[in-house]
């Protein structure tokens, strides 16, 4: 708010890449309302340049590098999966927008910052005198197939690339290749969740499981 806005926002980026909310929060809060930006006549008119110009990247220009791809693994985010019949109710609402936002900012900032983090699991040792157990709650993965399969795509451009380069270890293929298939996976179940279809009892274990996978694949990196 003001008569200058001096820096860029990741919520302009966001709109940028197609996200409807953020622009419309940039909206509520007045943070649109800018005249004379570059060589736009207004804030709406700059921004909608931007959007238009975005808008004729193809599915090649979104691929050119590991930078962009990652970009449009995001993208899809923002933009939603599947008809809107076929989504649970949970991912209809604002609140859902506004975590499936929040989550493109927290990664493109990383991006940005070019690190990767992971986290190491936690467990427990099962004492003598434990309780009974009780049933275990079965898993569920954000039902988002195209975001997992553009991962899968950037995770095999990563491998197929720097193999070509010849700079790829045989440890480094094998950990890429374990990321591939856990994200090959999420593909199918999240395909079959929107489909209402029942997991079967490998796929509620591969769930509790796949956390370790992952993280196994990208422990002791430097």
């Amino acid at each position: 708010g003001g008569p200058i806005r001096g820096f860029p926002r990741g919520l302009d980026v966001m709109a940028v890449l197609g996200s409807d909310r953020a622009r419309a929060i940039l909206k509520e809060s007045r943070d649109d309302q800018y005249s004379k930006v570059g060589q736009a006549k207004s804030y709406t008119e700059a921004l909608d340049g931007l959007c238009a110009q975005y808008a004729q990247v193809d599915e090649q220009g979104w691929n050119r590098n590991l930078y962009w791809a990652w970009l449009y693994c995001l993208k899809s985010l923002l933009s939603g999966t599947g008809s809107a019949d076929s989504l649970p109710t949970f991912m209809k609402t604002t609140a859902w927008r506004d975590k499936q936002l929040n989550t493109v900012l927290a990664s493109w900032s990383q991006l940005r910052h070019d690190t990767v983090l992971y986290v190491k699991q936690s467990d427990s040792l099962k004492g003598l005198d434990d309780p009974p157990e009780s049933k275990m709650v079965e898993g569920y993965v954000e039902p988002v197939p195209e975001f997992y399969a553009r991962l899968l795509a950037l995770a095999r451009m990563s491998r197929e690339g720097l193999t070509s380069m010849k700079v790829l270890s045989k440890e480094a293929e094998a950990r890429l290749k374990t990321v591939e298939s856990v994200l090959a996976r999420l593909v199918d179940l999240a395909t079959r969740e929107l489909q209402n279809e029942v997991l079967r009892a490998e796929d509620y274990a591969f769930i509790r499981g796949f956390a370790g996978q992952i993280q196994g694949a990208v422990a002791g990196v430097a």
